[in-house]
């Protein structure tokens, strides 16, 4: 059976999807469809007629979708620079996290080995590479898609809590100048500068894997939804 607001809501999900359409442009499109819906009930249209007439008169979303484009051009623009900037810094911040988590982790659990051989190298490297894959996944994976998440949260903030998103900015900001800098440093004053030259060997080894994990995945990404658009 026909349901008018499940509609409405499945026709505002399509509009906010675009990112082309500020909320009180889909607001102002929502208003107009309402009132056309009431002018066709009244010449013996059934709600469900008249839902989709007043759809069709009104444009279709791929229609509102470019014409919005153009008239937000400016806002999308924005938009999109700042999406650019969230990305980066939740990826730096990731491989700042698991930078942290792997010296903590090796200077705490493997003492008992030799701090100035190579294997330490090796023993950072695998657990640097081994948490890095773990993030990864929890970001990009279907299951998760914590990247999702993170970009609904980042929509939310831009329309309805922008002091609160230029917080968010500025704390994943310190913390990915200077904030795990200072976390680190209680580490670093237990070890001698010899043993962080492997340590930090082992780190710059996997980020030369997480680098061509992530170049593998924005090609992934990209060949997934070019042949989304072909289709």
């Amino acid at each position: 059976m026909f349901q008018l607001e499940k509609s409405l809501i499945d026709w505002k999900k399509k509009l906010s999807a675009s990112n082309s359409l500020t909320s009180s442009d889909i607001e102002e499109l929502e208003s107009h469809l309402l009132d056309e819906i009431d002018a066709l009930k009244k010449k013996t249209l059934t709600e469900e007629e008249a839902f989709y007439v007043a759809c069709s008169r009104l444009g279709s979303v791929d229609l509102l979708t470019s014409e919005y484009s153009i008239v937000n051009s400016n806002f999308l623009w924005i938009k999109k620079f700042l999406w650019l900037l969230t990305g980066y810094l939740i990826i730096s911040f990731s491989q700042k996290l698991t930078a942290s988590l792997t010296l903590f982790i090796t200077t705490s659990f493997f003492k008992e080995i030799d701090l100035y051989s190579n294997e330490l190298m090796y023993i950072s490297l695998a657990i640097n590479t081994v948490l890095s894959l773990i993030v990864l996944c929890i970001l990009f994976l279907p299951r998760f898609q914590a990247i999702s998440y993170f970009q609904a949260k980042f929509n939310y903030l831009l329309v309805h809590r922008k002091w609160l998103l230029v917080l968010v900015f500025i704390a994943f900001i310190f913390m990915n100048t200077v904030g795990f800098s200072l976390l680190s440093l209680p580490i670093f004053r237990k070890i001698q500068v010899y043993q962080m030259g492997y340590i930090s060997q082992g780190q710059n080894y996997s980020a030369l894997i997480w680098t061509a994990i992530l170049c593998l995945l924005f090609i992934l990404f990209s060949f997934r939804n070019y042949k989304k658009q072909i289709n």
